[in-house]
């Protein structure tokens, strides 16, 4: 299964990370994103499939949260559907260059930017592999 799709850092009131959320709705509002508060909603979905599917969100900062990324809304999907969840922890960016490394949080210069030649790919910032985000108390993915 896989998400292609917004998503962001939650912060508090002191700037620090406290998890992240994936934004299909990318509005404000009561289950408009996908969040600690409303991940409960996705249980009917682990009863639908047949296998433990790997999950893979490629959206930004979906894997990033607290010290322990425990609230990250990786983590939190793949307790809550108990299968493995592979995410970024930091930003993405789409370009025609697979091997590409570019990361500073500033545009993406031109020879990394995408063109009218695909294949097209989307890379985590600084050329990093998706983590890999295993369901809480299982003893690692299946």
């Amino acid at each position: 299964m896989i998400y292609f799709g917004h998503g962001k850092a939650v912060v508090d009131a002191n700037n620090t990370v406290v998890g992240s959320i994936l934004a299909p709705g990318e509005n404000q509002g009561a289950n408009t994103n996908v969040s600690v508060d409303n991940v409960q909603l996705l249980q009917p979905a682990a009863k639908l499939m047949s296998a433990k599917p790997t999950v893979t969100l490629n959206a930004c900062h979906a894997g990033l949260g607290a010290a322990n990324q425990s609230n990250s809304i990786a983590q939190l999907i793949a307790n809550q559907l108990g299968v493995k969840v592979l995410a970024p922890v930091g930003g993405v960016y789409f370009t025609t260059n697979p091997s590409a490394t570019y990361g500073s949080g500033k545009e993406v210069p031109a020879q990394f930017q995408i063109t009218d030649q695909p294949p097209v790919y989307m890379i985590q910032e600084f050329g990093n592999p998706l983590t890999r985000f295993c369901p809480a108390g299982t003893g690692g993915c299946q």
